[in-house]
């Protein structure tokens, strides 16, 4: 599956990643058909203004 990934200030990088797998018996998958970027999504990117870790660290 695509998604975007924070790779620290200022950078974000679509990828391909591995598909979320179900943590047990009871579980649900669903078919996510659209999304959007919020405000606080720019804002994360954005350095010092709030805090994220980036993928792998």
């Amino acid at each position: 599956m695509r998604a975007l990934v924070y790779l620290g200030p200022g950078s974000a990088e679509l990828r391909e990643r591995p598909a979320a797998q179900l943590a047990n018996g009871d579980g649900v998958a669903v078919e996510i058909v659209g999304t959007g970027i919020r405000g606080t999504e720019r804002e994360v990117l954005l350095p010092g203004r709030i805090p994220a870790r980036p993928v792998g660290a």
